[in-house]
């Protein structure tokens, strides 16, 4: 991708989308083949929600960050174009090529890059023109600012009318912003760059939902369950962890409320006359792997008109 693109780092929005949405949860308002319309939402309400609406070549982000909507004609499924592209996390630069509408901007004026760029313009400067980046300082950040850099076009509106004449120089000597034209000072937004994260771990909700057998509303001490990182777990079934060990609910609960499982393939647990002594909770084995356990024997949800 293209560098200094992002305004902020991919760690660092990744880190605030997670915490934003750590408690949401899915509901499949409609699943039908490629026409899908899924949300995302905190149960009580109180953090950013949003939806994914997809169709033959489109896919569409909206919520209360904002609304982009994606589309590359020979992709027919764009969840296929998400899941594909991904890799680690979002990919902004390619994505950022396949929106077609927008509620918000994909990339917007950061000031954070035009102060870097104007101050590494200004130290290359400084020995030929000794005290620029201090009255420069002044002019943008003094008690009487002579600019408004808060825009792009008050940046190079800035740039374009300052001058500094050193005392005892001639006119001729005066500094001034030369080349400055071609600056890129734009970056990718953090709505749109949130929405991206948006649409990733929508889909990943997604899959685990057509994975892992859904349980509405069991009843009462027949068939126990436990939501987490708004995946609903059956406890009655057993559970394979990303390493391939198999966990099993002990009918038990810790202190924290997470069901207490005993690891079915651990040999140290199979010597063992009580299989609690190497129990866990789900919640701290879920968080050693950070990824919610799957089935081990995977069916598909049919929540919704889902199908295989």
């Amino acid at each position: 991708g293209r560098v200094g693109r992002c305004r902020v780092s991919t760690e660092d929005i990744a880190a605030r989308f997670a915490r934003e949405t750590a408690e949401h949860e899915m509901t499949v308002l409609h699943d039908d083949g490629l026409y899908r319309h899924l949300r995302f939402a905190d149960p009580d309400g109180s953090h950013d929600w949003w939806s994914l609406t997809t169709w033959p070549h489109k896919l569409a982000i909206n919520g209360s960050v904002g609304t982009y909507v994606f589309s590359v004609v020979p992709t027919v499924d764009m969840f296929d174009l998400i899941r594909q592209s991904s890799g680690n996390g979002p990919n902004f630069d390619y994505w950022e090529e396949k929106v077609v509408a927008s509620g918000e901007p994909v990339v917007s004026f950061a000031s954070e890059l035009f102060e870097k760029r104007v101050a590494e313009y200004l130290a290359k400067s400084e020995p030929y023109w000794p005290g620029v980046t201090a009255v420069w300082e002044s002019e943008i950040n003094g008690f009487w600012t002579h600019y408004d850099t808060t825009t792009e076009e008050g940046a190079r509106h800035a740039m374009h009318q300052f001058r500094y004449q050193p005392e005892g120089t001639a006119e001729a000597d005066t500094f001034r912003f030369r080349g400055t034209g071609d600056w890129d000072l734009r970056a990718h937004d953090w709505r749109y760059m949130w929405s991206c994260h948006a649409a990733v771990d929508g889909i990943r909700r997604y899959d685990l939902h057509r994975a892992i057998p859904a349980v509405e509303a069991p009843p009462a001490n027949l068939t126990p369950a436990w939501r987490h990182k708004g995946v609903l777990y059956d406890l009655t079934r057993d559970y394979r962890d990303p390493s391939g060990d198999h966990w099993r609910w002990l009918g038990t609960w810790d202190e924290d409320g997470s069901p207490q499982v005993v690891c079915l393939t651990d040999p140290s647990v199979q010597d063992q006359a009580d299989p609690a002594a190497a129990s866990d909770s789900m919640a701290s084995l879920i968080g050693l792997y950070d990824e919610p356990l799957r089935h081990l024997r995977p069916t598909v949800a049919t929540r919704g008109g889902a199908h295989a």
